[in-house]
């Protein structure tokens, strides 16, 4: 029987043409690609556009040019020709193999090396031109921060890992990554970055004519996904594992901290245990993919890639810790580096498994015998990280802890003759207070799962609380009114120029008050019974809100006085510069405080009070509206902006007058829970 003769295909996807593999065209993406965790390039043929056959029109009344000038018009078409089509074969060379997606395998750094005398211009925060709230002196700041840390950058190499080796000769520069002005980077400074993209769609757009024009939408298209980095080009930046540790080093690990210097723990701790570890080594890769693709969007999918490979190292290393084989400092480290960043690659992601592994690990060493064990390396660092990844979860937990019944909240330890204060890189300065808005967390998490099995109520205030929880909350009133924050003289030099003492004290005292007025919000009664007889707070609070409040333009008072407690604590935040790293530690006071800016009820007759008090809160929300944005940019945007819908439907709901407007409740009736920090 004669076989029948099929037509072979010479389609398929650019990448795997270019790696010589046999590409199965599944649309929209092949599963090489798949596999891979890169974007498919796609199946069209891909044209460069040639200038051998051009005609040019010239005008019947133009004179015609000398045979001088000809023949220099020649030569510089000549010329323009050959220097295109020489920077194109030499890029397609050296960018043959690193065609897939341009993402190589992890290779350990094997030298930092930083030119700080590139221009400053280069880097990332260039667009971000705000006149509000010290915006503007992001960009600077920011670069000259991150090589200031070059000289605490880790030793290279990593022993004992084959699949970890790197070119020495490579060396990584420190605005390459954020360069405006390279379409490619090779991490090499024997190979200059190519252009040939660039140098082609100049030389196409200045010869197509208005006509063709017209039907150029396909490759419009495309030079708008390459310039907003949300396709991958043809050729690409290519990243190593040599670049992520060193952009880790240089600018995540100050975007991970509220400080950042040599004193700060993700640093040293990191510097000394990543060259050791494999786990460590892919999950400050991790952090540093979910920045970059901040500006590379197709890099989000290697991030995920990074975190699976991270995770089923982790898994190793709890096995060896079990058997007594590595430290507990090891693993910990891993797990506050992979738990809280959950939400920088997808931000409805919580990380709760690694926080309830941490929370296991330290309960065990918390119960164990101190004096038969080996002692924690940085053991208060562990513990207030724990604390404050608690607090973030309290809000968000699906199964919030119980209250302890009989007993009260712990009193603040004040001492005469405390020495100073070393600040944590995620606490800042006083942990106590986020033991209190963890306790808090829970309390509202716990009324929330209560009404989801009773009635609801007509009025959202109304909501009944046992009485365990009610008395619960009178002691952390207490607790929350008692805590002591520190002067600038009880904080130990950090030596952080970017992030002033004052920052930290002031986000200090603004999450001290956002406890109480969760408190507030959630037992209005107690807010009455606060308001003096002269119209004053009482209590810490009141002590700081000297300003009149006018009521007049609120049908009731509690409302009018939450708003007035919210404007308060978000004037401590606006002398805060957006290059500070205390910027940190703000998303949780900017979504709580946004939930209680309500403006004055619209059918009470206006007089200039409520309307300047209409203004203030337009201008609060402004504000908190553009720090977010500021904030998105700087750090791993995805989460920033489920926060920023969060506020802006609460918003919504205030303006309209609808029940429930309150961030918990509009963050748990969207699927929009996030980590806030």
């Amino acid at each position: 029987m004669k076989r029948t003769r099929f037509t072979k295909s010479h389609g398929g996807c650019s990448r795997c043409k270019a790696k010589r593999m046999k590409c199965d065209e599944t649309k929209p993406s092949c599963r090489a690609c798949i596999r891979a965790g890169v974007e498919c390039p796609g199946f069209a043929p891909q044209f460069r556009w040639s200038r051998k056959h051009e005609k040019f029109s010239q005008p019947s009344q133009q004179a015609k040019p000398s045979q001088s000038d000809e023949s220099g018009i020649a030569q510089q078409n000549v010329a323009e020709r050959s220097e295109v089509s020489d920077q194109a074969s030499s890029s397609v060379e050296h960018f043959g193999d690193q065609s897939s997606g341009g993402l190589s395998e992890p290779a350990a750094p094997n030298g930092t090396t930083f030119d700080n005398a590139m221009p400053m211009d280069a880097h990332i925060f260039d667009w971000l031109d705000m006149d509000m709230a010290g915006f503007d002196d992001l960009s600077m700041s920011m670069i000259q921060q991150s090589l200031a840390m070059a000289d605490y950058l880790p030793p290279t190499g990593l022993p004992g890992q084959d699949h970890m080796q790197a070119d020495p000769s490579v060396a990584f520069q420190a605005t390459s990554l954020t360069n405006n002005d390279q379409s490619t980077y090779t991490g090499s400074d024997r190979d200059p970055p190519s252009h040939t993209l660039t140098l082609q769609q100049q030389t196409a757009s200045d010869s197509v004519s208005p006509s063709q024009q017209t039907n150029s939408s396909p490759a419009a298209s495309g030079l708008l996904g390459t310039f907003y980095r949300l396709s991958q080009p043809s050729l690409t930046a290519r990243f190593s594992g040599e670049h992520f540790v060193n952009h880790y080093f240089t600018e995540v690990c100050s975007l991970y901290s509220c400080f950042d210097s040599p004193l700060n723990p993700f640093r040293t701790i990191v510097s000394n245990l990543w060259n050791s570890s494999a786990t460590i080594y892919l999950s400050i890769q991790s952090l540093a993919v979910a920045h970059i693709a901040n500006h590379y969007l197709y890099m989000a999918p290697l991030g995920h890639v990074k975190r699976s490979q991270a995770w089923k190292s982790l898994q190793l290393d709890l096995r060896l810790h079990r058997a007594g084989k590595l430290p507990l400092e090891n693993v910990l480290i891993s797990l506050f580096l992979l738990g809280l960043s959950s939400s920088w690659h997808r931000p409805s992601d919580l990380g709760l498994k690694y926080l309830f592994i941490s929370r296991n690990l330290i309960q065990s060493h918390l119960r164990s015998d101190r004096a038969s064990q080996q002692p924690l390396p940085n053991e208060a660092f562990y513990l207030d990280a724990l604390m404050y990844w608690e607090m973030l979860a309290s809000f968000v937990d699906p199964i919030p802890m119980m209250t302890f019944p009989g007993y009260g909240a712990p009193i603040p330890q004040v001492q005469k003759d405390a020495p100073q204060i070393t600040p944590h890189p995620w606490a800042g300065i006083n942990s106590e207070i986020h033991f209190a808005l963890a306790e808090v967390g829970r309390l509202l998490r716990r009324r929330r799962r209560s009404r989801m099995y009773t009635s609801p109520p007509a009025n959202e205030r109304e909501t009944p609380w046992c009485d365990d929880d009610e008395q619960w909350a009178v002691h952390l009133e207490q607790y929350l009114d008692n805590i002591q924050i520190p002067s600038e003289t009880g904080v130990v030099d950090y030596r952080d120029e970017y992030t002033p003492k004052s920052d930290l004290l002031e986000i200090a005292a603004a999450n001290r008050y956002i406890g109480l007025l969760e408190l507030y919000a959630a037992f209005p009664h107690w807010l009455e019974k606060r308001i003096t007889s002269t119209g004053k707070l009482s209590g810490s609070i009141g002590c700081t809100l000297t300003a009149p409040v006018d009521h007049s333009g609120y049908t009731d008072a509690v409302d009018s006085w939450l708003c007035a407690i919210a404007v308060h604590i978000l004037d401590h935040l606006k002398d805060i510069a957006i290059s500070s790293a205390a910027c940190r530690l703000q998303a949780l006071i900017l979504v709580s405080c946004a939930s209680q800016l309500s403006f004055p009820d619209r059918q009470l007759p206006s007089d200039e009070q409520q309307d300047s008090r209409q203004g203030q809160v337009f201008d609060t929300r402004e504000f908190v509206e553009s720090r977010m944005l500021a904030l998105s940019r700087k750090y791993p945007q995805k989460q920033y902006l489920q926060m920023l819908d969060i506020v802006k439907e609460s918003w919504q709901r205030l303006d309209d007058g609808s029940p429930n407007a309150h961030w918990l409740d509009v963050a748990h009736e969207n699927g929009w829970q996030t980590m806030m920090g």
